[in-house]
């Protein structure tokens, strides 16, 4: 894809979903249509190996044909504006549909997979929760904080050493990005902008399992022997970050990053 095509589609995705977040029948449509979406082990490479390794993997929730996406991008490259990319930076960014044919609920997946930084069960509770939840969650978050503008999250920040700590067990590991909904405590906080708003208990989460897909069909994918689940993923909105800079969707900020170095 040519580079500006790919500049004006990954613009086009992520301001749709911008408009569709506030929208609680079509985000839960959207929401509901898939659990998970994949990382192979060569991207992971990919950014291990770049001139500076990222602290973070950015995964901007995007919306084209009326399909939900996750285009993933690494937070060095994230700091200049998306209209400032070279073609080699674009060729970083990584575009993935959200899917719906692995159910990682059954034994098989279950049996070959050991706490990372969080356990395997917490990683099936928040899948559950999520299955459950989702509906009233999003109702819920739509109407409770539609006066503060912030809303259902625009992208997941992830440390990069999560990726990482996946394929030290198995190089050759690719990734599961599922979707959960995470516990946390409710409480009235702030912003980087100083917008006070009251806490959902549950946030929107991805949990990383790693995964062995030498067979072809992901439904008969298992998860690899001792490969560990990773979670200490944060979102934005609310959340922005002291560190991170996320151009595509504030192209200011980045710029304000860009000044400063």
């Amino acid at each position: 894809m040519a580079s500006e095509e790919k500049k004006i589609r990954i613009t086009n995705m992520v301001n749709q979903w911008n408009q569709i977040r506030w929208n609680n029948k079509k985000a839960l449509r959207l929401l509901s249509s898939g659990s998970y979406f994949p990382i192979s082990s060569s991207e992971v490479k990919m950014w291990a190996n770049a001139p500076i390794k990222p602290k973070n993997i950015h995964s901007y929730i995007g919306v084209e044909n009326q399909k939900l996406y996750f285009i993933l991008i690494d937070s060095e490259t994230d700091r200049k504006p998306l209209s400032e990319l070279e073609s080699f930076e674009l060729d970083k960014i990584i575009i993935r549909e959200f899917d719906n044919n692995l159910d990682i609920f059954t034994p098989n997946f279950i049996d070959k997979t050991i706490d990372g930084n969080i356990t395997v069960k917490e990683a099936l509770s928040r899948n559950l929760f999520w299955q459950l939840m989702k509906g009233s969650w999003v109702k819920d978050q739509i109407e409770s904080v539609r006066d503060m503008q912030v809303g259902i999250a625009r992208v997941f920040s992830t440390p990069f050493s999560d990726l990482e700590n996946i394929l030290h067990h198995d190089e050759n590991a690719d990734i599961l990005a599922v979707m959960g909904l995470k516990h946390q405590d409710e409480s009235e906080t702030k912003n980087e902008d100083d917008i006070v708003y009251k806490k959902s208990p549950y946030q929107l989460d991805l949990c990383f399992w790693g995964l062995n897909t030498r067979t072809s069909d992901l439904r008969l994918a298992l998860a690899h022997n001792e490969s560990p689940v990773e979670d200490l993923t944060q979102i934005c909105p609310p959340y922005l970050g002291n560190s991170d800079s996320f151009s595509i969707i504030f192209p200011e900020k980045s710029l304000e990053t860009s000044n400063i170095q």
